[in-house]
């Protein structure tokens, strides 16, 4: 009589006579997928395990070997991988024993297979058991995606979880939004310290953009209501609403630190409405386009001859720098004035015979005092630009070694041209003006 295995054994032949070429074997599918679980303050990766069942032939034929990886694919839904003879995953198979092989094997451990060499070998073991029992194949999400990728490391970057093949974290909204907000960063943003500023095309004045305003500003460029190279028409950006809290501040520069923090507190209330918008959608936070200011306002904010001589003894007196009026014609030849000497390149300003700390302090301090009262302040009603008594003619004082006889130092004094007296003792002889210096810190 035949055993049990000897039916088995024919019913995988087309006829009990040849030998067995193939055998039909229902298969227990276990695909290994990853999510991020809360642990803690931080996330942690947590391994799922989910189990499907198929029936397969197995064959020693490169469509066998793919046929069968497509529907352990399909089973699980799985298609981020579209599986050809030249694209495969590895994954592991544990052939179980017959019935009537004793019970230590059945603690035997799976195989990899790798490659269509690596399946005839299982095909030829499954071929010799012919198994009662199902056929378990191992499968992970991680190599399916690096065999998608023809990464030959390790998985060690591969972290997503098991919703991968389903749609991302971001909406579209989101990513266009967040794209914006890197240009934004990109054009405005110090690479130093992190810090964002944009020039405010009304006053000149240079803005911090907070998140608010950040967030505010992509948002409008992804509804096409602004450019990166202008803000939207909204009351974050609106100069009206920062006028009186800038000069204010600058107004109470010199105050104790309570009645500084009850100015931003007022200031802080002014931007209340604008912090509640944010909760709100995109397209509902703008708002009509803030009425021009008068010329006179513009009138404040504008570079003029004047301020330049004006910074520069600024600079002299609470800056430490003694020489910085001598660097005036220097800095008027190249039309550098305090409204844009942030933005001039070091190398360019030492090369007009600055020194390089010299060039640090007024680069930082010259947005400062722009935003300052003292830059607003009118020519007419500023007595360093027109001072009852500045001299009409500048001369230049020059240091003669008297051993050398080389020039060893030079400076700008202040004075006049008078006539020569006919009975001058000390211009005896001599006809025409003389210099008479009425700067004070000369020794002329």
């Amino acid at each position: 009589m035949p055993t049990k295995a000897d039916d088995r054994s024919r019913s995988g032949t087309p006829s009990g006579d040849e030998d067995c070429t193939h055998f039909k074997a229902k298969v227990s599918i276990h695909l290994a997928s990853y999510k991020r679980v809360p642990a803690g303050k931080k996330t942690k990766e947590q391994k799922v395990t989910k189990t499907k069942e198929i029936e397969h032939v197995f064959e020693s034929t490169v469509d066998g070997y793919v046929d069968l990886m497509k529907k352990m694919l399909a089973r699980h839904d799985v298609t981020i991988l579209k599986v050809s003879e030249t694209m495969t995953f590895p994954f592991k198979v544990q052939v179980p024993p017959d019935t009537h092989v004793s019970l230590h094997l059945l603690k035997h451990g799976s195989t990899d297979v790798d490659n269509y060499q690596d399946y005839t070998d299982i095909v030829s073991k499954v071929l010799q058991k012919q198994p009662s029992k199902s056929i378990t194949i191992y499968i992970d999400v991680k190599l399916i995606k690096k065999a998608k990728k023809g990464q030959k490391d390790s998985d060690e970057d591969i972290t997503d979880d098991e919703n991968e093949i389903g749609p991302t974290s971001l909406t579209p909204l989101e990513k266009a939004v967040a794209e914006k907000r890197n240009l934004l960063e990109k054009m405005y943003g110090n690479p130093n310290d992190n810090s964002c500023f944009y020039k405010c095309a009304v006053t000149g004045d240079l803005i911090p953009l907070t998140p608010i305003m950040m967030a505010e500003w992509a948002c409008a460029m992804v509804d096409n209501k602004a450019t990166v190279q202008t803000p939207p028409n909204m009351l974050t950006f609106d100069p009206a609403n920062r006028r009186s809290s800038l000069r204010s501040s600058h107004r109470h520069s010199s105050s104790s630190m309570s009645s500084d923090a009850s100015a931003n507190c007022t200031s802080d209330i002014g931007h209340l409405s604008n912090i509640i918008s944010l909760l709100a959608p995109c397209r509902e936070s703008e708002t009509p386009a803030p009425a021009a200011p008068a010329a006179s306002s513009l009138l404040e904010h504008q570079n003029t001859p004047s301020k330049l001589l004006r910074f520069l003894s600024y600079a002299k007196n609470k800056l430490g720098i003694t020489n910085a009026p001598a660097y005036e014609r220097s800095l008027r030849d190249q039309s550098y004035g305090p409204d844009i000497l942030h933005l001039v390149e070091d190398k360019d300003l030492i090369s007009l015979s600055i020194p390089s700390g010299d060039v640090i302090r007024m680069k930082k301090a010259a947005p400062i005092w722009m935003a300052s009262d003292d830059s607003k302040r009118k020519p007419a009603d500023d007595p360093d630009t027109c001072p009852p008594n500045q001299p009409p003619v500048t001369f230049e004082k020059r240091w003669i070694d008297p051993e050398t006889g080389r020039d060893t130092g030079a400076a700008r004094v202040y004075g006049k041209l008078e006539p020569i007296p006919i009975d001058d003792p000390e211009w005896e002889d001599q006809q025409g003006y003389k210099a008479v210096i009425m700067d004070k810190n000369s020794d002329f």
